[in-house]
Protein backbone atom coordinates (compact mmCIF):
# COMPACT_ATOMS: atom_id res chain seq x y z
CA UNK A 1 0.00 0.00 0.00
CA UNK A 2 1.26 3.37 -1.02
CA UNK A 3 1.58 5.96 1.93
CA UNK A 4 -0.43 8.90 0.82
CA UNK A 5 2.66 11.28 2.59
CA UNK A 6 5.76 11.39 4.17
CA UNK A 7 3.78 12.09 7.12
CA UNK A 8 2.06 8.84 7.13
CA UNK A 9 5.25 7.15 6.41
CA UNK A 10 6.91 8.10 9.61
CA UNK A 11 4.52 7.93 12.11
CA UNK A 12 6.37 4.91 13.29
CA UNK A 13 4.94 4.90 16.48
CA UNK A 14 1.42 4.97 15.72
CA UNK A 15 1.46 2.66 12.52
CA UNK A 16 3.35 -0.44 14.35
CA UNK A 17 1.31 -0.12 17.65
CA UNK A 18 -1.79 -0.35 15.73
CA UNK A 19 -0.34 -3.74 13.51
CA UNK A 20 0.56 -5.45 16.87
CA UNK A 21 -2.34 -4.68 18.55
CA UNK A 22 -4.40 -6.16 15.63
CA UNK A 23 -2.29 -9.72 16.45
CA UNK A 24 -2.87 -9.60 19.38
CA UNK A 25 -6.66 -9.11 19.54
CA UNK A 26 -6.83 -11.83 16.99
CA UNK A 27 -5.06 -13.60 19.57
CA UNK A 28 -7.71 -13.25 21.96
CA UNK A 29 -6.27 -10.70 24.07
CA UNK A 30 -7.42 -7.05 25.10
CA UNK A 31 -5.39 -4.44 24.38
CA UNK A 32 -4.35 -0.94 24.53
CA UNK A 33 -2.08 1.72 23.11
CA UNK A 34 -1.00 4.36 25.14
CA UNK A 35 -2.43 7.26 23.82
CA UNK A 36 -5.90 5.07 23.55
CA UNK A 37 -8.32 7.03 26.10
CA UNK A 38 -10.97 3.76 26.36
CA UNK A 39 -11.26 2.84 30.19
CA UNK A 40 -8.99 0.19 30.74
CA UNK A 41 -10.27 -3.10 31.68
CA UNK A 42 -8.24 -6.23 33.58
CA UNK A 43 -6.72 -7.97 32.27
CA UNK A 44 -4.78 -6.43 29.16
CA UNK A 45 -2.07 -5.54 27.36
CA UNK A 46 -0.50 -1.71 26.97
CA UNK A 47 1.63 -1.76 23.79
CA UNK A 48 4.43 1.26 23.28
CA UNK A 49 7.07 1.47 20.37
CA UNK A 50 9.92 3.28 21.64
CA UNK A 51 11.42 4.07 18.46
CA UNK A 52 15.25 3.57 18.21
CA UNK A 53 18.15 4.86 15.60
CA UNK A 54 18.00 4.74 11.49
CA UNK A 55 20.73 1.81 10.44
CA UNK A 56 22.43 3.21 7.79
CA UNK A 57 20.63 1.90 4.91
CA UNK A 58 19.22 3.92 1.97
CA UNK A 59 16.47 3.73 -0.76
CA UNK A 60 16.00 6.22 -3.53
CA UNK A 61 12.10 7.00 -3.23
CA UNK A 62 9.91 7.17 -6.42
CA UNK A 63 10.25 11.16 -5.83
CA UNK A 64 14.02 10.57 -6.33
CA UNK A 65 14.91 11.53 -3.05
CA UNK A 66 17.32 9.20 -1.20
CA UNK A 67 16.54 8.50 2.75
CA UNK A 68 16.61 5.90 5.22
CA UNK A 69 14.63 3.15 5.17
CA UNK A 70 15.35 0.70 8.48
CA UNK A 71 14.76 1.58 12.24
CA UNK A 72 15.24 -0.37 15.52
CA UNK A 73 12.92 0.16 18.23
CA UNK A 74 11.93 -1.18 21.11
CA UNK A 75 8.33 -2.79 21.60
CA UNK A 76 7.41 -2.38 25.62
CA UNK A 77 4.13 -4.74 26.46
CA UNK A 78 2.74 -4.87 29.87
CA UNK A 79 0.35 -7.09 30.47
CA UNK A 80 -1.60 -6.69 33.22
CA UNK A 81 -4.28 -8.68 35.34
CA UNK A 82 -6.45 -8.92 38.85
CA UNK A 83 -4.48 -10.66 41.10
CA UNK A 84 -8.00 -11.78 42.82
CA UNK A 85 -10.02 -11.52 39.75
CA UNK A 86 -8.36 -12.89 36.49
CA UNK A 87 -4.89 -13.94 38.00
CA UNK A 88 -5.05 -17.36 36.15
CA UNK A 89 -5.50 -15.13 32.95
CA UNK A 90 -1.77 -13.34 33.20
CA UNK A 91 0.67 -16.30 32.26
CA UNK A 92 -1.52 -17.05 29.20
CA UNK A 93 -1.51 -13.40 28.21
CA UNK A 94 2.24 -14.14 28.11
CA UNK A 95 2.44 -17.21 26.21
CA UNK A 96 -0.18 -15.81 23.67
CA UNK A 97 2.28 -12.83 22.99
CA UNK A 98 5.41 -14.91 23.12
CA UNK A 99 3.65 -17.13 20.21
CA UNK A 100 2.08 -14.14 17.96
CA UNK A 101 5.43 -12.24 18.55
CA UNK A 102 7.99 -15.21 17.93
CA UNK A 103 6.17 -16.01 14.38
CA UNK A 104 6.78 -12.12 13.21
CA UNK A 105 7.86 -13.68 9.68
CA UNK A 106 3.93 -15.18 9.40
CA UNK A 107 2.39 -12.41 11.12
CA UNK A 108 3.38 -9.23 9.98
CA UNK A 109 1.95 -9.11 6.60
CA UNK A 110 1.37 -6.41 4.51
CA UNK A 111 -2.54 -6.22 5.20
CA UNK A 112 -1.58 -6.12 8.74
CA UNK A 113 1.35 -3.56 8.35
CA UNK A 114 0.90 -1.82 4.89
CA UNK A 115 3.75 0.05 5.57
CA UNK A 116 6.62 -1.82 7.06
CA UNK A 117 8.03 -5.03 7.04
CA UNK A 118 9.56 -6.72 10.27
CA UNK A 119 12.85 -7.74 9.93
CA UNK A 120 13.81 -9.26 13.26
CA UNK A 121 11.16 -9.53 16.62
CA UNK A 122 13.34 -10.65 19.72
CA UNK A 123 12.38 -10.46 23.37
CA UNK A 124 14.82 -8.83 25.27
CA UNK A 125 13.98 -9.90 28.95
CA UNK A 126 10.58 -9.59 31.25
CA UNK A 127 10.04 -7.90 34.51
CA UNK A 128 7.12 -9.46 36.66
CA UNK A 129 5.90 -7.10 39.50
CA UNK A 130 2.96 -6.75 42.29
CA UNK A 131 1.08 -3.59 42.65
CA UNK A 132 -0.45 -4.46 45.91
CA UNK A 133 -2.42 -1.58 46.71
CA UNK A 134 -3.91 -2.43 42.83
CA UNK A 135 -4.51 -6.40 43.16
CA UNK A 136 -2.35 -6.06 40.04
CA UNK A 137 0.17 -8.94 38.60
CA UNK A 138 2.12 -7.00 35.97
CA UNK A 139 4.59 -8.08 33.62
CA UNK A 140 6.86 -5.92 31.34
CA UNK A 141 7.80 -7.64 28.18
CA UNK A 142 9.89 -5.47 26.47
CA UNK A 143 11.03 -6.94 22.28
CA UNK A 144 13.84 -5.19 19.98
CA UNK A 145 11.95 -4.65 16.55
CA UNK A 146 13.77 -3.80 13.35
CA UNK A 147 11.69 -2.77 10.43
CA UNK A 148 11.79 -1.46 7.27
CA UNK A 149 9.72 0.77 5.12
CA UNK A 150 8.33 -1.59 2.39
CA UNK A 151 9.64 -0.21 -1.23
CA UNK A 152 5.68 0.24 -2.25
CA UNK A 153 4.74 2.22 0.71
CA UNK A 154 6.87 5.15 0.06
CA UNK A 155 4.46 8.25 -1.95
CA UNK A 156 4.32 9.01 -4.95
Amino acid sequence: MTAASYEQIYDFESNLEISVRKLLEAAALRCYRQIDADTVTKPYVAIQLVLGGAISHFVKTPDGEVRDQIWESSLRIQVVTDRIRTANQHSLYRQKIRVVLYDFNRQFTAEISPYYEVLSCRESGSTPTIRTEENEDISDMNWYLKFAVRDEAWPR
